[in-house]
């Protein structure tokens, strides 16, 4: 099935997503200064819109974008797990509390396990040069809606953390929940 995004659309997408995803991230994370934690909200904004951008290179089809779609949830994976690495140290350093206390927390690692798994998934069994069952339907299917649970859940995880850091309507509810939105929106019908 053709794709319904063109390749020229899906460059102008991801040069928007990356760009408001970093402003956001260094809006949440530079409330009270440029420290260590800044990173966590920083990176891991980026992330999520880089696996958002990797689906959607992903729907163009063709090796070369399947290809493309590998690195970059490679990179997404990567910078999660600087994110993450960010706030451990932080807390670490800082002698804040201890980890994985709140739902943001539970909800993050749960779904770094997650992603770990998809990506070895990917690697692996559907990889388009050696994967053994790239062909398989079903596990192709699970590998597509087990990404859009992330994705959605990795949003989520960003407004529960938006939600501390930033209280307010506008940082929270706006900044993060219309992008999710419409990522949500082009993921599942686009």
């Amino acid at each position: 099935m053709p794709s319904k995004i063109s390749e020229k659309a899906t460059h102008a997408f991801a040069l928007v997503s990356l760009v408001y995803s970093v402003l956001l991230g260094l809006s949440l994370g530079t409330k009270k200064g440029w420290r260590l934690f800044t990173y966590h909200p920083l990176l891991l904004t980026v992330a999520t819109s880089i696996f958002v951008i990797a689906a959607m290179y992903k729907k163009i089809g063709g090796l070369q974008y399947t290809r493309l779609h590998g690195n970059l949830s490679f990179l997404g994976l990567c910078l999660v797990l600087g994110g993450v690495s960010a706030i451990y140290y932080n807390k670490e350093w800082n002698a804040h509390s201890s980890h994985f206390e709140s739902n943001h927390a539970l909800l993050g690692g749960s779904v770094l396990s997650i992603m770990c798994i998809l990506l070895l998934n990917g690697l692996i069994a559907i990889h388009p040069d050696w994967g053994k069952l790239k062909t398989n339907k079903t596990i192709r299917l699970a590998h597509k809606m087990t990404g859009r649970f992330i994705l959605v859940s990795m949003c989520f995880a960003i407004w529960q953390g938006a939600k501390k850091v930033a209280p307010g309507f506008y940082e929270t509810d706006v900044a993060v929940g219309v992008p999710a939105a419409f990522w949500a929106f082009l993921l599942f019908w686009a």
